[in-house]
Order: structure tokens, then C-alpha cells, then sequence
């Protein structure tokens, strides 16, 4: 191998390890992007709720919105139905920017549908909840906030702080 080759060979891998270098730099920045995130208040409540309350307490919660519970199934059926008609249209030969706007407006439309039912059966449970137990979630909530990676950032811009300051 001449000296030209090696240094292309050279190039080659440096651009390499820079594009990884860039790939992962850019990973960990817009991890807000994950799931594990989220700008919504009530993200990962019933999670809580499951883990913070007694059993028996639990199961008196999720009897009385059982009926709710079936709905949201529904709900999140038809969110699933809709993304997956959205997919379809996205990756279809040909491409039909029409089509996909149809579908991306119906997922818009079936996705609010299921939050604003989602709020409506987390209103019910808070509603049954003693001071208490929404304290106890909300500690809870906190410590979940302050073990992941964005928890200062969700801890610090969490609705109680906002109150107490």
C-alpha cells in the first residue's frame, strides 16, 4: 500500500469516528424525545397509583372506573389502527402526500380523542384520592423525577415548585 492509499484509508476512518462521535452527541442531546420524559403532568400517575397505594386500595380504585378502563381500550385500539394506516401511507409506493395527510389528520383526531378520555378517568381517580394519597404520589413522583437522567430539569419545572416559590 503507497502512501496516497494510506492516507485515504486514514481519512476514511476519521470521518467515520467523527460521524459516530456526532451521531452519539446528538443522541444524548434530544433525549427529551423519550418516552421517559414528558411535559405532562400526570405521566406515570397510574404507575404510581399501582405502586405507592395498598392492594386493597388499589383494587377499589380500579373497580369503580372499570367501564372507563374498557373504553380507554377502545380508545388506544383505534389510536393503534390509525398509526398503523399512517405508516402505510408513509412508506406506500407511490407516494401520495394526500393520502398521508388524510391519515395523519384522522391519527390527530383519534389521538386527542383518547387523551381527553385518558384525563377524564385520571379526574375520576384523583377525584376518589384522599389529600393523602396525592401527596404520597406526588413524593413519589418526585423521586422517579430525581433518579432519571432529566430530573433535574423535570424536577425543577414540576407544578409544586412552581406553587411554592
Amino acid at each position: 500500500m503507497n502512501k496516497r492509499q494510506l492516507w485515504i484509508v486514514a481519512l476514511c476512518g476519521s470521518v467515520f469516528v467523527n460521524l459516530l462521535l456526532a451521531g452519539y452527541i446528538v443522541g444524548r442531546e434530544t433525549q427529551a424525545a423519550n418516552p421517559a420524559f414528558s411535559l405532562d403532568p400526570t405521566f406515570g400517575f397510574p404507575r404510581l397509583l399501582l405502586r405507592t397505594l395498598p392492594e386493597d386500595r388499589v383494587s377499589e380504585l380500579m373497580s369503580s372506573i372499570e367501564q372507563e378502563r374498557r373504553e380507554l381500550r377502545t380508545h388506544y385500539r383505534k389510536l393503534r389502527q390509525a398509526q398503523s394506516v399512517w405508516y402505510e401511507d408513509f412508506i406506500a409506493e407511490p407516494f401520495d402526500i394526500e393520502e398521508l395527510t388524510k391519515s395523519s389528520t384522522r391519527y390527530g383526531t383519534v389521538y386527542c380523542e383518547a387523551r381527553e378520555n385518558t384525563d377524564r378517568v385520571f379526574l375520576m381517580l384523583a377525584e376518589q384520592l384522599t389529600p393523602e394519597e396525592r401527596h404520597q404520589m406526588v413524593d413519589s413522583a418526585r423521586h422517579e423525577w430525581r433518579r432519571g437522567e432529566s430530573s433535574s430539569r423535570n424536577h425543577q419545572n414540576s407544578p409544586t415548585r412552581e406553587r411554592r416559590e
